[in-house]
């Protein structure tokens, strides 16, 4: 199963989970609807959403999940790499 978008971002390096979002929202790939990341038409075959099953009582409940792809993870990681050699750690908090 391919790792959610909160998982991807927690595995891209040391420049934070929150700060990788941001920088797919800023550059178009992301935006929020009803309380979760969406992906845009921009970001298609990249990142997707699902319905993820969360096992915590006696029913199990389900929550919309976004998600990326191995082409996207690919795509996304060299993208924040060039970020990063361009930028650096300092300019991607904005």
């Amino acid at each position: 199963m391919e790792p959610s978008l909160l998982e991807f971002a927690r595995g891209v390096g040391s420049i934070g989970a929150f700060k990788v979002i941001r920088l797919l929202a800023r550059e178009g790939y992301l935006k929020r609807r009803g309380g979760i990341n969406v992906p845009t038409a921009k970001a298609d075959g990249l990142l997707g959403v699902r319905r993820a099953v969360t096992r915590g009582g006696e029913r199990p409940s389900y929550h919309w999940q976004a998600y990326v792809t191995p082409e996207g993870e690919r795509f996304f990681a060299d993208m924040i790499e060039a970020e990063l050699r361009d930028f650096g750690h300092w300019e991607l908090k904005r």
